[in-house]
């Protein structure tokens, strides 16, 4: 049978969480699914669970490494990933059962090299709200480039690589894989797929990933001086993934350049003061390199460019605003109760 969509799941330490997961996938309505589970060196039950699934569905492949990140486990499952189409599950979420038939199918119909949904925890909102997660070319095929612009101009760009459903040969023929040892990868690796050249993409409305927040052992749920100078390795990447694009790429690189100051600058906020200190000149020093830094910063809402431009210039003023407005937040959420 022709392998049409290869989904590929990093799994560590999830027992919780796991089986509802693979229940999910195992169900998928299109034939045609191969699921690769990738055990990142679990120490709870998680292994026994996937080589159980394993055992039962012979969709599933099931392999086993030494911890080495999720980025690590991403790039084995895409070696030994044969479907036309390639789409990331964290194993601690799930997909609605005709995810994949809905995803593939807009696919080949528009022959499109990714296809970009919606996140399932925002059903309603899309549903009753025509204009939420709107882009003028939605259900159309168009340039990568032209659909990341869009993106970035009505609030729907994705960082996040689990949403998109994406060729496999476009990754291979691109050398697109994930930096691994370090968190924040997923801006390096979206930023290489949304300034690709010659690649099409089209945006379906299609709420089907149910992302799990606030899990405890998450990776988004904690911050660490590491989680920061990875951050800052991550920024220096795609630093030099824009210097090599051509002109039109740089202009939207810079673009999305400046959501990555964004997010470290809210990174740095929540780092304990001896981390803030060491960071910040590294920052400086790769702001002060890259040539598209003011357009990056520039690109921003002035909300957000008001933020990087403060941990630029006024960090100790940023961080009393931000002490400031996080005592707001309390009070209000008190009063609420």
């Amino acid at each position: 049978m022709q392998v049409k969509v290869s989904i590929i799941v990093p799994v560590y330490n999830v027992r919780d969480y796991l089986r509802e997961c693979l229940d999910t996938l195992v169900g998928q309505t299109l034939d045609g699914c191969q699921i690769i589970l990738v055990n990142d060196g679990s120490t709870d039950d998680s292994g026994d669970i996937c080589k159980e699934y394993a055992q039962r569905h012979e969709s599933i492949t099931y392999l086993c490494k030494e911890n080495g990140g999720q980025s690590s486990a991403r790039n084995l499952g895409m070696s030994v990933a044969s479907g036309e189409y390639i789409l990331f599950v964290d194993s601690d979420d799930y997909i609605t059962p005709d995810a994949c038939e809905i995803l593939y199918g807009a696919a080949i119909k528009s022959d499109a090299d990714i296809v970009v949904g919606d996140i399932l925890n925002e059903k309603e909102r899309i549903e009753s709200d025509e204009g939420f997660r709107r882009i003028p070319s939605e259900n159309e095929r168009v340039d990568v480039r032209e659909f990341a612009r869009q993106a970035l101009e009505h609030g729907v760009y994705d960082i996040v690589p689990w949403i998109r459903l994406v060729r496999r040969e476009v990754l291979l023929e691109n050398g697109i894989s994930f930096l691994e040892g370090c968190f924040y990868e997923d801006q390096e690796y979206t930023l290489r797929l949304m300034t690709l050249s010659g690649v099409s993409a089209i945006k379906i409305r299609c709420p089907f990933y149910y992302y799990r927040i606030g899990r405890q052992g998450s990776t988004t749920t904690h911050t660490s001086a590491k989680k920061g100078t990875d951050f800052l390795a991550v920024i220096e990447k795609m630093n030099a993934d824009i210097a090599a694009l051509d002109s039109e790429g740089r202009e939207l690189g810079a673009r999305i350049l400046g959501i990555a100051y964004y997010h470290y600058a809210q990174v740095w906020l929540r780092l304990d003061s001896e981390a803030r200190r060491e960071q910040r000149p590294r920052l400086l020093r790769l702001i002060e390199e890259c040539s598209e830094s003011e357009r990056a910063i520039e690109s921003l809402s002035p909300a957000l460019s008001k933020t990087v431009r403060g941990l630029i210039h006024s960090p100790r003023r940023l961080v009393f605003d931000n002490a400031v407005r996080g005592f707001f937040r309390k009070i209000k959420r008190a009063i609420g109760k």
